[in-house]
């Protein structure tokens, strides 16, 4: 177990008294012999001190600074707000898959067959387009619109043999 005391202001000061000779001063030392320029490379060392000091030095810092309370209520919101937006991104890239496979599966058939329909009446329009016209204004012999039934054989001519596959 500890014990602890608390040591009154009379007591602090005999106690550097008898510690401070151990601890010396080394300007006017046998070390400095220019007096000056030792003391001097005493403050470059405090300034590059300083300049060691990092931001998450400065940071862990505010710990003394910053009450616990005010502390957890800015580590709550800003674990919230991570939380938050993780689960955004995690919900618009299930949305955003959801979207693209629909349009997939629905879309590029209808393209697929839009551009079928395309093909079909450019065709038919070049089709028209190559076939000149029979000076009674219809059809030539032998030539059969799109869709129309193709006759066996006009009225008083011989019919054309009819195709079967080998074997029948």
């Amino acid at each position: 177990m500890v014990k602890i005391e608390q040591l009154g202001a009379l007591d602090v000061d005999e106690y550097d008294q008898e510690n401070d000779e151990d601890y010396t001063d080394v300007s006017g030392s046998e070390y400095d012999e220019e007096g000056s320029e030792l003391g001097s490379d005493l403050d470059d060392d405090e300034d590059d001190y300083y300049e060691e000091e990092s931001l998450l030095d400065r940071i862990t810092a505010l710990k003394d600074i910053i009450p616990l309370s005010q502390r957890t209520a800015m580590s709550n919101f800003v674990s919230t707000m991570v939380n938050t937006g993780c689960s955004s991104i995690n919900l618009f890239g299930k949305v955003a898959w959801v979207l693209s496979t629909s349009a997939l599966v629905l879309l590029v058939p209808l393209a697929l067959e839009s551009e079928k329909d395309q093909a079909l009446a450019q065709y038919e329009n070049e089709a028209a387009l190559t076939q000149p016209a029979s000076p009674q204004g219809g059809l030539q012999p032998g030539v059969y619109p799109p869709g129309a039934p193709i006759q066996a054989s006009a009225p008083g001519q011989p019919s054309p043999p009819s195709l079967a596959p080998p074997g029948f």
